[in-house]
């Protein structure tokens, strides 16, 4: 097959009929396909073959231009939203939860589950919830967005998770949870695709508005 320039994508694959990312939902597995097609060919430089072109059309992009694409702000799949929004409230819900205090400094990782639950009343609730917030929650999800999301968040995203331990320092495990809640939270803002009434705090939008301004104000230093 031949080669087709960036520019000539667009006319390839239907320019007349180009969506606009920022107005479609894509399916996760689209956004994948998306995602590495543009790193691979536009993102660095390079034409774009014949072969990438069908790829899109198997991906049932068939009018999509490629040229115009933004992985960074291309829109998550609602599914996707709604999960990272449950994680962003359960882990809130564990930071407040009652049995906090009494749980951290014992470190869930090293233990089996059974024996976590023998712990008594709120402590027992706050060290099973944990473990299986991090084993059937954060890290799921986090798994099942790689590729939908850039490199560099993604990463900072599965440091923090993975580093999240009951037997850390309260300090330091708040940091971490924080850590995950703002960066989700930040992402799905910039995307566009965070309804602050979803959230159990909704000064976690507040925080993430003050932390740009701050970044901002900063390029000002001397």
């Amino acid at each position: 097959g031949g080669y087709y320039t960036p520019k000539q994508v667009a006319s390839y694959l239907g320019v007349g009929k180009t969506i606009d990312p920022s107005q479609k939902q894509y399916s996760l597995d689209q956004l994948k396909t998306l995602r590495n097609l543009y790193s691979t060919t536009v993102g660095a430089g390079k034409t774009v073959t014949s072969t990438t072109l069908e790829a899109l059309k198997d991906a049932g992009l068939t009018s999509f231009d490629l040229t115009s694409f933004d992985p960074d702000k291309a829109p998550l799949p609602q599914a996707e939203v709604d999960e990272m929004v449950s994680a962003i409230n359960d882990l809130q819900t564990l930071l407040d939860h009652p049995g906090f205090s009494g749980g951290i400094g014992f470190s869930t990782s090293k233990v089996p589950i059974f024996k976590v639950g023998l712990f008594p009343g709120d402590t027992g609730n706050f060290l099973s919830e944990f473990k299986n917030y991090k084993a059937k929650t954060i890290l799921p999800l986090l798994s099942k967005l790689k590729g939908a999301m850039s490199d560099k968040d993604l990463a900072f995203l599965e440091s923090a998770a993975t580093k999240l331990d009951t037997g850390l320092t309260e300090e330091r495990f708040i940091e971490l949870s924080n850590e995950i809640i703002d960066k989700t939270a930040e992402l799905l803002e910039e995307k566009g695709q965070l309804d602050a009434a979803s959230l159990i705090n909704g000064n976690i939008l507040n925080a993430v508005d003050t932390a740009s301004a701050e970044d901002i104000l900063a390029g000002f230093d001397d």
